[in-house]
C-alpha cells in the first residue's frame, strides 16, 4: 500500500472530484495493540500482529493511497500534481506545496520510547548536518528523517496513560529523597532549571554498570512490593515495572526508567487530550487515541527502546522546566455538532463531529484539505458524506479526503462519531473572537511594557501578548528556538498565586514558542532588565 502506480499520476494533474476515499497504511510497531485498529478497519487478526498506527496523510514514509482510473496513487503524488487545487493557495504557499499535517489512530499495548521532538530550526539544522555528513535517510543511527518540527496532539479514545514534561521541581526533589536507590542524587539536586538539566544529563550519561547498580535493587524492591500489594496504573511504580519487563535485556536495565520518576504521569479520559510542543520529553504508555502532528517523523529518543539514542542531541533539544500538565477538552463550535481542540500549532487542528441521527453536519466552504475518519457507528447506522452530486457511504474505519473549498455534509441515521484533521484558517477575520472560552481584553503599551487594570491583565492576556511579542522576535531572527527568555515578578498576588499567575502564563507562552524560560523569581523590573542585558538574553 506504500507504493503508487506512476502510470496513473499523469491523469491526476487536476482533481476530478471533491471527496476522495483514502486507503491508509498501518505501522506494525512491536508496542502496538492487536485489537483496536483491526476492529476499526473490520479486519481479522488471527496471528495477533501489533497494529500500532493507522497513518492518514501524505508523509513519504507511508502515504495514503487514492484510486484514480483503477490505479493507486499516493496522496503525496496527487498533491504534488495539483497543490493549489487540493490545499488552496495560502496553504500550498505557506507549507511548500505539502499537506502540513499527519493524522493517525495510535494504539499502544506497551510503553513507547521516552522521546522529544525538535523545533523547526533545530530540525532544519540537524537534517542539513546529517545530509552533509552523508548519513543515509534510512540509517538506524540517523536523528533527523526530515527538516520539519513535530508538535503533536493526542486525544484519547479509550482510557489513556502517558508521560509528559518534567514534574514540578519541588516534586522531583521529594521523589529523589523517597527512593532509597536514588537518594545519593537528592543532596546535589537543586530545584532549578539548571539543576534539572544537570540531573538529567548525569542520569543519561551513567555507564551501564552504574545504571544497573541503581536500577537492579530498585526493580527488585518494587517487584516484591507489587507482589504484596499491586501497584495501579495511576502510580509511577506500576509503569517502571511494566517498562522493565519490556525493555530489560538480560541483567541490564534501560536508563529510561529514571524518566518515569521525573516526568508527569498523565491519565486522559476518553475525549481529553494533551498537546506536545517541541522540546517536551514524553512517552505514550497505554491506550488508543487520535493523534495529529506536523508532517514529520523526527524523533529523538531517551530510553525505553532498542533504537538509536543520541544523548547529547536529545539534551540539546529538551526543555528543562518543571510544571503541571494542562489537560485539554474540546470546545463546541457554536451550536453545531463539531468540537475543536485548540492548540498553538499552525499546521493542524483536531476536531470531533458527534452526530445523533437528527443533525446534518455542514462544513465551511473556505477550508483547506480536510481528512475525516469514522471511528464509531452502530452496525445498522447509515453514515453518508456528500459534496454536490458526490456521495460516499461510510463504514466504521472509512477515511476521506475533502479537498479545499469543497462544502460537504455528513449525515448519520443514528449516533456516530467522526474525527477530522484540518489546517487552521490563516484569515484572522474568520478566527473565533474568543480564545479558550474568553475574549482577551485590549491593553495599552506604556514606556516599559503593557499597562492595564489588575482585572484586565488575567493569565489569558499575559499569555496571548507574551506569545505575540516572542513571535515578533522570532520572525525578526532576534531570538532563535531554544534561546533563554528571562522571567521574573514582583510581590503582588497577581504575579503568582493559586487562582491566577501572570508569571506561570508567561512561562507557558515561552515554552509554547519553543524557547526556554530562565526563572529569576521575585525581583524589581530594572534588575530583570539588567540581568538579561548582561547575558544577552530576551
Amino acid at each position: 500500500m506504500n507504493h503508487s502506480d506512476s502510470s496513473a499520476q499523469s491523469n491526476a494533474a487536476q482533481p476530478r472530484q471533491h471527496l476522495y476515499p483514502l486507503e491508509c497504511g498501518v505501522q506494525h510497531y512491536v508496542w502496538g495493540d492487536t485489537e483496536f485498529i483491526p476492529a476499526l478497519l473490520g479486519q481479522d487478526n488471527p496471528d495477533h500482529e501489533p497494529f500500532a498506527e493507522l497513518w492518514m496523510g501524505a508523509h513519504v514514509d507511508l502515504p495514503s493511497q487514492v484510486r484514480i482510473d483503477g490505479h493507486m496513487v499516493g496522496l503525496n503524488d496527487l498533491i504534488a500534481q495539483a497543490p493549489q487545487a487540493i490545499l488552496g493557495n495560502r496553504v500550498a504557499r505557506q507549507f511548500d506545496h505539502q499537506l502540513p499535517y499527519l493524522f493517525k489512530v495510535l494504539s499502544t499495548a506497551a510503553p513507547l520510547s521516552i522521546q522529544s521532538h525538535p523545533s523547526k530550526k533545530q530540525a532544519e539544522v540537524g537534517f542539513a548536518r546529517e545530509n552533509e555528513a552523508g548519513i543515509p535517510r534510512s540509517a538506524a543511527y540517523r536523528n533527523y528523517k526530515d527538516d520539519n518540527h513535530k508538535p503533536e496532539l493526542i486525544a484519547a479514545l479509550t482510557d489513556y496513560y502517558g508521560l509528559r514534561g518534567f514534574r514540578p521541581l519541588v516534586q522531583i526533589a521529594k521523589v529523589l529523597k523517597s527512593i532509597p536507590e536514588m537518594r545519593e542524587y537528592a543532596g546535589s539536586f537543586e530545584p532549578t532549571r539548571r539543576g534539572l538539566d544537570n540531573l538529567y544529563k548525569k542520569l543519561m550519561s551513567l555507564p551501564q554498570q552504574e545504571v544497573d547498580h541503581i536500577l537492579d535493587p530498585l526493580v527488585r524492591r518494587l517487584t516484591a512490593s507489587h507482589a504484596k500489594k499491586p501497584f495501579t496504573p495511576d502510580q509511577q511504580e506500576y509503569w517502571v515495572l511494566e517498562a522493565d519487563r519490556e525493555f530489560a535485556i538480560g541483567a541490564h536495565h534501560d536508563r529510561g526508567l529514571f524518566s518515569i520518576f521525573l516526568l508527569n504521569l498523565v491519565y486522559l479520559k476518553p475525549g481529553e487530550a494533551m498537546y506536545l510542543p517541541a522540546g517536551i520529553l514524553h512517552a505514550y504508555l497505554n491506550g488508543t487515541g487520535m493523534e495529529v502532528m506536523a508532517n514529520s517523523n523526527n524523533v529523538l529518543r531517551g530510553g525505553l527502546t532498542v533504537k538509536h539514542v543520541d544523548v547529547p542531541e536529545l539534551i540539546s533539544n529538551v526543555t528543562f522546566e518543571g510544571g503541571d500538565v494542562e489537560v485539554l477538552s474540546a470546545k463546541r463550535i457554536g451550536q453545531t455538532p463539531e468540537w475543536r481542540y485548540e492548540t498553538p500549532a499552525d499546521e493542524f487542528e483536531l476536531r470531533c463531529i458527534e452526530l445523533d441521527g437528527t443533525q446534518v453536519y455542514q462544513s465551511d466552504s473556505d477550508h483547506s484539505a480536510d481528512i475525516l475518519i469514522l471511528v464509531k457507528a452502530g452496525s445498522s447506522t447509515t453514515v453518508t458524506m456528500c459534496c454536490g452530486d458526490e456521495r460516499l457511504d461510510l463504514q466504521t474505519g472509512s477515511v476521506v479526503l475533502a479537498i479545499q473549498g469543497s462544502p460537504y455534509t455528513v449525515h448519520a441515521s443514528a449516533q456516530a462519531t467522526l474525527y477530522k484533521a484540518v489546517v487552521p484558517s490563516g484569515d484572522l477575520d474568520s478566527q473565533p473572537v474568543h480564545f479558550r472560552g474568553r475574549r482577551p481584553k485590549r491593553l495599552s503599551f506604556g514606556t516599559s511594557g503593557l499597562r492595564g487594570l489588575v482585572d484586565d491583565i488575567t493569565d489569558l492576556e499575559a499569555y496571548v501578548n507574551t506569545r505575540g511579542f516572542l513571535q515578533y522576535l522570532l520572525d525578526l531572527n532576534q531570538v532563535q528556538p531554544g534561546d533563554k527568555v528571562c522571567i521574573g515578578g514582583d510581590l503582588r498576588p497577581s504575579t503568582d498565586s493559586p487562582n491566577r499567575s501572570i508569571m506561570r502564563a508567561c512561562g507557558r507562552a515561552i515554552e509554547d514558542a519553543g524557547l526556554m524560560a530562565d526563572h529569576l523569581g521575585r525581583l524589581p523590573t530594572p534588575a530583570l532588565a539588567f540581568y538579561a542585558l548582561q547575558r544577552h538574553q530576551a
